[in-house]
């Protein structure tokens, strides 16, 4: 018994934790991408108006090669292609260990690079498409990490408070806070990541793969509101979390 009341706890833990680092990962290697994009650019087009400064090579390179120390730098080498995979390569051949010094210049070197060019506003008026996708990315992961909160918080959330409903447990107990905050992370986590990936697809330029994204997403959200709806005692996330919804 004391094992099981532990359960939502660990749960919940990881949970969160995989959230997390499923998202340090694709936003990891969102950054590789722009800087190899940028290199293999640099390298393609060295007649460009705007090539890269010395600086501006060597800060990208730093930061490639520290990325790709991680766990799944090789995966991400092995999927490129062309000119990108040869910027990923020489990269970590020329810095196989960056030091924190590097590192720390590298960051700067970048950050007064990005200062000089246009503002994010501008930029977003030249690519509304992805200011959405970014938008609807920042709604959703903000709308389920509320909605867990809320949950945790009021014991099942503010909108079943609204419309007379409370969170029970199995047994027919009034639902712990724990429990209620598993089952609005059930909920929330395939809308957020359904609403999440056109931003990530948009962002390594694949417009197309984004826009069929969003309609999966729209689709994701309309099938899971219905499932709820047809079945509001039964749904997935009371399943998961060992709770019935019953009307005050």
């Amino acid at each position: 018994m004391a094992l099981a009341g532990f359960a939502p706890i660990f749960t919940v833990v990881v949970a969160i934790a995989i959230m997390w680092m499923s998202y340090r990962v694709l936003d990891s290697a969102i950054d590789i991408g722009d800087h190899a994009r940028a290199l293999a650019r640099n390298v393609q087009a060295p007649d460009d108006p705007t090539p890269l400064s010395e600086d501006g090579r060597r800060a990208r390179e730093i930061m490639i090669a520290n990325a790709l120390r991680g766990p799944f730098g090789q995966t991400i080498v092995e999927q490129s292609k062309g000119a990108e995979k040869d910027a990923l390569v020489e990269s970590r051949r020329l810095y196989p260990e960056p030091s924190v010094a590097e590192i720390d210049w590298a960051k700067a070197a970048l950050a007064a690079e990005s200062s000089q060019h246009e503002s994010p506003f501008d930029d977003s008026i030249r690519h509304p498409a992805a200011l959405a996708a970014k938008l609807t990315r920042i709604m959703g992961v903000a709308w389920c990490g509320c909605a867990v909160i809320l949950a945790f918080a009021f014991r099942g959330g503010v909108s079943l408070r609204v419309f007379g409903v409370r969170v029970r447990d199995r047994r027919g107990r009034r639902a712990s806070r724990l429990r209620c905050a598993l089952r609005a992370l059930v909920a929330g986590v395939p809308i957020a990541a359904a609403y999440s990936a056109p931003s990530f697809l948009m962002h390594a330029h694949m417009p197309t793969a984004a826009y069929a994204a969003w309609a999966v997403a729209v689709l994701v959200h309309a099938a899971w509101v219905a499932h709820a709806i047809s079945r509001p005692s039964k749904s997935l996330q009371d399943v998961v979390a060992g709770t019935q919804l019953v009307p005050l």
